[in-house]
């Protein structure tokens, strides 16, 4: 009896240990929890934007980071769902990191910019801002950025 609870007992420790090896940080398994994270924030953002709670949207968006730090659209959804959560601190934080792995995108600059301008540094939303103007972006009004339409005067 001994000889066939061994192997069991391999395959059980086997099992356990793969599940923390580098193995598990691919590209396919990070997409997975990346395409949760986006759908879990389409229905929050259909359904009760500004009263949503974005936590397991942003739960998928860590796991996708988790299995592939480097990647970029990971960061910039997590960082949207911070900043329609109203954790703006934290968007300013996956925006940076974005910025970092990618820097020629329009959009990270222009919602850093926005997130710090809920935050009232004005200076640095407006940096932002001619950033993202200067490459490319153009603002058009989203229905799901409570309390921001356009106007940078909630900066002042």
């Amino acid at each position: 009896m001994t000889r066939s609870v061994a192997p069991l007992s391999l395959a059980i420790i086997l099992l356990s240990t793969s599940c923390s090896t580098p193995f598990t940080r691919s590209t396919p398994f990070a997409e997975v929890h990346y395409n949760r994270g986006k759908a879990l924030f389409d229905d929050i953002a259909a359904t009760d934007p500004s009263n949503g709670d974005y936590g397991k949207a942003i739960a998928e968006f860590n796991r996708a980071i988790h299995l592939k730090p480097d990647y970029v659209e990971a960061y910039h959804a997590r960082g949207f769902a911070y900043l329609i959560a109203g954790n703006h601190a934290r968007a300013i934080e996956d925006y940076d990191e974005a910025v970092r792995l990618k820097t020629k995108i329009a959009l990270s600059y222009m919602l850093r910019g926005m997130a710090y301008a809920h935050l009232g540094k004005k200076g640095r939303a407006e940096d932002d801002m001619d950033k993202a103007r200067k490459l490319g972006f153009q603002y058009q009004p989203e229905p799901f950025l409570p309390g921001w339409d356009g106007d940078w005067s909630i900066a002042r």
